[in-house]
């Protein structure tokens, strides 16, 4: 995905001594998205969930999987 392409080339940037990395979260528009917040909300937690496992890594979430 586009979102493991981005994290890859990231990842081999340095800033003097310093590793950068990112967190993302991504979601796919579905029709079970009631509201667009809805579907924003589920990006958002997918982040965090990336965050929560160490960092530098992509959660992908679906609307099923959402809750």
């Amino acid at each position: 995905s586009v979102a493991v392409r981005v994290n890859e080339e990231v990842r081999k940037l340095r800033i003097e001594d310093h590793d950068i990395s990112v967190s993302l979260g991504v979601a796919s528009w579905n029709k079970t998205y009631n509201t667009p917040e809805a579907f924003i909300d589920a990006a958002d937690q997918a982040m965090y969930q990336a965050k929560r496992s160490e960092g530098g890594k992509v959660r992908i979430v679906s609307a099923e999987s959402s809750g």
